[in-house]
């Protein structure tokens, strides 16, 4: 979901349309190079990660073929023989009496199961069985799938440890990604908000395309006065704060009301944080202590107190200033 956020920053920023506008800019310009140098070696850990998935996935489920065919064919066998010979090995052999049995096993009962019933069968005197289709070569052959399936899953696979690095990597860079865009990126975009506000708006909008997930911490701000007017085009942030139990500092993370006076903020590390509002139209006021809880959403209304320096002075004051 992120790493879709971000893609539609860049394209917004590299359209034919827009992609003029941030040229203005030439810090606005490398930092969306920046942005997308970032997202490029994301995307090389994500081929990486899909490339040890489908080989090591490709490669058991070749084994397990092999050794669901094999068996299958010399249990079968093995039931015609039993039928007559063998009640026990019979009732043994039954248990996977079709290839829809033996292909519903689970991973780690398939080879298990098959060795059991490979050494019951193995007993059996080789003359005995060969009349019903089943030699000392076949034998061999389900053994060497039996030996083949079972040791691929009990080596110790440093492809799996592989993946898990690379998907924690690819967790990291998406996290830094996303961090660069929204504490970096958004200045420069922002820094529109009077000059072009067309470019401003788009850019606002394509960072809320995705749905903000139900997983992540979020703060729901809308700012009003204490009539119920709203402010839009205010910066709402939750500000940077050190963790007390970790020592880490996070960064602050920003939100710009829309017309409603409303936005969203979200992604943010919990904890208990303040919230600081500003804006040409009102004063900058600070809210401490509000506690952010894990994947919870916190909706707030601040009221906000008007900056009276952009009220024009009653002909009274003008007198008095005289």
């Amino acid at each position: 979901m992120l790493l879709t956020a971000i893609r539609n920053t860049i394209n917004y920023c590299t359209s034919s349309k827009w992609g003029p506008v941030v040229e203005t800019v030439p810090a606005f310009s490398l930092d969306i190079q920046a942005l997308k140098d970032k997202v490029k070696k994301i995307d090389g850990l994500i081929s990486q990660y899909e490339e040890q998935v489908t080989g090591y996935t490709e490669m058991l489920s070749s084994l397990r073929t092999t050794l669901e065919e094999v068996a299958f064919t010399q249990i079968t066998r093995g039931l015609a023989y039993s039928k007559k010979a063998d009640p026990v090995l019979f009732k043994t052999l039954a248990q996977a009496k079709t290839l829809s049995k033996i292909q519903r096993m689970k991973q780690s009962d398939l080879g298990q199961k098959m060795q059991a019933y490979y050494n019951g069968l193995s007993k059996v005197t080789i003359s005995k069985l060969t009349p019903y289709g089943i030699t000392a070569a076949s034998l061999q052959n389900w053994a060497d799938a039996l030996k083949a399936y079972n040791d691929f899953l009990s080596t110790p696979r440093t492809e799996k440890v592989d993946r898990n690095a690379i998907n924690k990597a690819i967790k990291e860079c998406i996290t830094d990604a996303n961090d660069f865009m929204r504490t970096e990126v958004v200045f420069h975009a922002r820094g529109f908000i009077q000059s072009n506000k067309d470019f401003y708006n788009g850019f606002e909008d394509s960072l809320r395309q995705i749905p903000v997930s139900d997983r992540h911490t979020r703060l729901l701000a809308t700012l009003i006065d204490e009539e119920g007017n709203t402010y839009p085009y205010c910066q709402v942030s939750v500000d940077a704060f050190t963790d007390p139990e970790t020592r880490k500092t996070y960064k602050a993370y920003y939100g710009y009301t829309n017309e409603d006076g409303q936005c969203t903020i979200s992604g943010f590390q919990p904890g208990v944080r303040s919230v600081t509002i500003s804006g040409d139209a009102i004063e900058t006021k600070t809210f401490s202590s509000l506690r952010f809880v894990r994947a919870k959403a916190i909706e707030r209304t601040f009221i906000c107190t008007p900056a009276f320096r952009n009220i024009p002075s009653s002909q009274s004051n003008k007198e008095k200033t005289k």
